[in-house]
């Protein structure tokens, strides 16, 4: 039977000197095993670097809900179509291993694992994004199709020439988009028909991508760069740098943004385009990866520890 705590830590706002550099995403594998949810105070000391009180008086807060353990190199989160649950993606060991590791899970709003083993026989599940009944899952160099409703793979389409593929989202007009980390390129699977959407060199490592406002939001790992891409023209705009292995990233109310490193720090980047440092586990480790926003509530997943936490965000 899951055992739940409620936490409410105030992770304090802080400013960091510097951003641990990492080279990759790392590549152990964890038990998998039901979840547990837990407080996990060693995250609420990690982020307890106060800034001065001007600099945290003008970023948000992360407030942490829950703790839910039990998950096998967790990178993606995703919400249902209902808005009733989130489906969470299992590496389950190395992000480029063929292995037939890989699983998707379902948890509930309140971070209790309903189905830990959904869908499983995928090799390293990473971005998801849902459009008209289906689930589009990324997976190495291929784009895996479930019936969400059914809960069962349908198809499996390779995108030729790639190597790394990561995120995934629905675009209208456009269909699926998908990064390719490991070749500066955003793949498109439109009609039935992959095919090269974009490539630039300013997507070196590319990871998140978003849909918002007309435009793609792009997360570049390798410049550290928050990127914004015209739909139809494709011209890039540099919305903010300085966030060394950028992964996600999630619009706010006022105009600005959260942006997660996956090694583990959380940015916060102005509506005129200053980057903060809201919260930095990179030495616990606690890796923060492909996170969703449902409403004022941030539910990002953690390669490491193996675990999915949720964060009530509070404006300033």
């Amino acid at each position: 039977m899951m055992m739940k705590t409620l936490g409410m830590l105030l992770l304090t706002s802080a400013m960091t000197a510097g951003l641990a550099a990492c080279g990759e995403q790392a590549k152990t594998d964890n038990d998998t095993t039901s979840g547990a949810a837990t407080q996990d105070s060693s995250v609420a000391e990690q982020s307890d670097q106060t800034a001065s009180d001007s600099t945290s008086a003008s970023i948000p807060s992360l407030t942490e809900l829950w703790v839910t353990d039990g998950f096998a190199a967790p990178e993606g989160v995703t919400l249902s179509a209902d808005g009733g649950f989130y489906y969470v993606s299992n590496v389950n060991g190395g992000g480029s291993d063929v292995d037939n590791n890989g699983f998707i899970s379902k948890m509930s709003l309140d971070g209790d694992i309903s189905d830990l083993d959904w869908i499983t026989g995928l090799n390293a599940p990473k971005g998801m994004a849902l459009h008209d009944g289906k689930l589009y899952v990324s997976d190495i160099v291929s784009l895996v199709v479930i019936d969400a409703e059914r809960g069962a793979v349908i198809d499996t389409i390779p995108m030729q020439d790639s190597s790394f593929l990561n995120d995934v989202t629905y675009v209208p007009g456009h269909g699926i988009l998908v990064s390719d980390s490991g070749t500066a390129t955003i793949y498109q699977y439109n009609d039935g028909v992959p095919s090269v959407w974009m490539q630039d060199e300013r997507l070196a490592r590319v990871n998140g991508l978003l849909a918002h406002d007309g435009a793609l939001l792009v997360a570049a790992m390798e410049a550290g760069e928050l990127l914004s891409v015209d739909l139809q023209t494709k011209e890039i705009t540099l919305i903010a740098g300085g966030m060394e292995n950028a992964d996600m990233m999630a619009p706010l109310d006022n105009g600005g943004y959260l942006v997660s490193s996956w090694p583990g720090i959380i940015h916060y980047v102005s509506p005129e385009g200053e980057r903060m440092t809201v919260q930095d586990t990179v030495d616990l480790p606690v890796n923060m990866n492909d996170f969703t926003m449902n409403g004022d509530v941030l539910v990002t997943p953690n390669w490491r520890p193996g675990t999915v936490r949720a964060y009530r965000v509070d404006m300033p």
